[in-house]
């Protein structure tokens, strides 16, 4: 797909088999949004010019019917009030693989600055296996700026040339599709941009997702950063020692010259390379490598404490992105051991403080809270993980600060914002913010922070309008709400409150952790699901949040942070439920629980039902009857609940429908 200002030229290239023994023939179907305006299309077959034809939404819906009624299949009502480019395929040999290309020409609407982009889809969620691959490309150029550049749907990897051109790709084998393609890019002339995204339902608050975007091109900080590393006895273990001073070397490798660095090292007392930091220069960046492999040893008890208190005793530029890097495989065992008081001597020193857990033995609640109490992030790594890959990510991912220290002034009606320390923001990464907004009028946003060695203040004027297209932002919203609140009963205990608040928040927006595992598989009600997740947690606090159940914990809890795309959401899942992320898993998930708009439904006993149903009265409406293709008519907002299945309870502005 190339897109050029607002007009893109999609491409579309599928590989279709037929193994049956006789000739044959089939139609196919291309759905376009019903708004979706295409000034061209062409189609080959086998390489050969074919015949298409567009039909709008009516005579569209009209095909829909007559192949639910047919199929006894509701699958394809996904899509339904879609235009369909519909494609004659004959004669298709028997045993036989050929291609079909569609391409179109497509204007795009650019709301305030915003374009939403949709694939032609090749692959609905209604598709019966696997495809072999998925690939999808795009390039965007424009005269403005191309500023945030995501997809609330797929994993997707962004590269950028410079400001005003970047490139979207997305790659998969063995691919189950978990619904349409969609992308989003913003136009910014700015040099800090910014998008905002919000939905609400009738009578309740509205969920926002704000994206701060810096600079392509900007000025990056300089850093100032101490590596603190254990080099306890533990760490000799399955190589671990080995594996952090290899990753080690590399990162300080991506040191700049106008960074500083030094190292720590914690063991039954603690150690540095130097008594200050050096810069980052060609010869002290030989110097502090020939230090790793000539001093670092894994010997000794685990002195946390002695570790942090060195680390964060340097003398930090006030002008540096200021960064502690803690690696450890343990609890600590010679020094201060309580969590709370570790966590409160590290905490107000101004400094990003990004935890690394090693192995399973780690002390996931200690890494936790220091990391969230300093505005930086942690990550657990596998036994059999290589420690230098996660940190080849890392450094990639901290290597130009643009804006530090950065600050949101929302004003009033807005809520439950998190996360609640704002990270520094990156070259080539973004800021994204979530919380909660009472009405839909126009606010301004103000954003301050450090860049450039200045102080600067940017204001943003904005509408919290709700949008039905935005229907996933909700969720995207409690994930992080979920998150918050699995970290406060972790670091203070199980609040009545705390626990039915994420039980209601979980089963409504189908967010699956381990310690609420049990509600994709169970009806459970809230009472006794809140002593299940109680009695998860207890299981924690016995093992001092340690071991390979916590880390598991600690691992997902990392996978929902970040998944800010349907895709990576099922895969969160599935990691909680202790599913890989092939493709027959996915499917096993999506049979399991689905999000359709900004509701979750759940498959109990061949039957899907809405997450907040509580056995309310329902006017039942047989499936393909009459009466069902009246009420699709009447109500085409409905189809994508619809195509669930033929037996489907769901809640309908006031009323409640049992289909069946």
């Amino acid at each position: 797909m190339t897109i050029r200002e607002t007009v893109a030229e999609k491409k579309l290239r599928m590989v279709f088999e037929h193994s049956g023994t006789a000739q044959t023939e089939a139609v196919y179907f291309l759905e376009l949004e019903p708004d979706q305006k295409v000034d061209g299309f062409r189609v080959k077959v086998g390489g050969k010019p074919a015949e298409a034809e567009l039909l709008a939404a009516d005579k569209a819906r009209k095909i829909y019917e007559e192949i639910v009624a047919k199929r006894k299949d509701p699958a394809l009502l996904e899509y339904y009030g879609y235009q369909l480019l519909r494609i004659r395929l004959f004669p298709i040999p028997p045993k036989s693989r050929f291609e079909v290309e569609i391409e179109t020409v497509e204007p795009l609407r650019a709301d305030g600055g915003l374009v939403r982009v949709n694939t032609l889809n090749a692959a609905p969620s209604s598709v019966v296996r696997p495809l072999a691959a998925m690939t999808v490309e795009a390039t965007i150029t424009s005269a403005h700026a191309v500023k945030s550049v995501f997809s609330p749907t797929h994993a997707v990897d962004v590269a950028r040339k410079n400001e005003r051109e970047a490139r979207l790709t997305y790659a998969k084998k063995d691919y189950a599709p978990t619904g349409p393609f969609t992308f989003y890019y913003s136009l910014d002339d700015r040099d800090i941009g910014a998008t905002l995204l919000a939905f609400a339902e009738p009578g309740e608050d509205g969920a926002f997702m704000l994206t701060i975007t810096p600079p392509v091109e900007g000025e990056r900080l300089p850093r100032d950063v101490v590596f603190c590393v254990d080099t306890s006895g533990s760490m000799a273990e399955n190589g671990k020692i080995d594996q952090v001073k290899t990753a080690l070397k590399r990162v300080i490798d991506t040191l700049t010259d106008r960074d500083r660095f030094n190292i720590v090292t914690f063991a039954t007392e603690a150690d540095d390379w130097r008594n200050e930091m050096a810069d980052a220069t060609a010869d002290w960046r030989t110097s502090a490598k020939a230090w790793i492999d000539r001093e670092m040893r894994a010997r000794g008890g685990t002195n946390v404490e002695e570790g942090l208190k060195l680390a964060l005793g340097h003398r930090f530029r006030d002008e540096a992105t200021r960064i502690v890097v803690l690696l450890s495989d343990g609890n600590p065992t010679i020094g201060e051991r309580d969590t709370q008081k570790l966590v409160a001597g590290a905490t107000g020193r101004g400094v990003r403080l990004f935890a690394f857990g090693v192995g399973f033995d780690v002390n996931t609640r200690l890494l936790d809270r220091l990391a969230i109490e300093n505005g930086g992030d942690r990550q657990y790594i596998h036994p059999n993980e290589d420690a230098s890959l996660v940190l080849d990510g890392f450094a990639q991912k901290i290597d130009a600060p643009l804006v530090a220290s950065p600050a949101l002034a929302f004003g009033e009606g807005v809520t439950e914002v998190y996360p609640k320390v704002l990270p520094d923001i990156f070259r080539g990464g973004s800021l994204v913010v979530f919380g909660r907004v009472k009405g839909d009028g126009p606010r301004r946003i103000e954003l301050t922070g450090n860049a450039g060695g200045k102080r600067v203040s940017r204001a943003y004027d904005v509408r919290f309008g709700s949008d039905p297209r935005h229907a996933f932002v909700p969720r995207l919203w409690a994930i992080q709400k979920i998150d918050f609140l699995l970290d406060e009963i972790r670091a203070r205990g199980a609040a009545k409150e705390l626990v039915d608040h994420i039980i209601e928040l979980s089963k409504k927006h189908a967010v699956v952790t381990p310690y609420t595992a049990f509600l994709m598989t169970e009806d459970t009600p809230t009472a006794a699901a809140a002593r299940q997740l109680d009695a998860n947690l207890r299981r924690s606090q016995g093992s001092n949040f340690t071991g390979e159940y916590d880390w598991n914990q600690g691992r997902n809890a990392q996978s929902w942070r970040g998944a800010y795309n349907n895709e990576a959401q099922v895969l969160a899942q599935n990691e909680a439920l202790g599913r890989g992320p092939s493709a027959k898993a996915v499917q096993q998930t999506l049979a399991q629980n689905r999000v359709v708009g900004n509701r979750a439904y759940y498959n109990r006993g061949s039957a899907w039902t809405e997450a907040s149903y509580a056995a309310q009265n329902a006017r039942a409406i047989k499936f393909a009857s009459d009466e069902y293709f009246a009420f699709l008519r009447a109500n085409p907002s409905a189809a994508q609940t619809l195509a669930l299945g033929t037996n489907v309870t769901f809640r309908h502005n006031d009323e409640w429908i049992r289909v069946e």
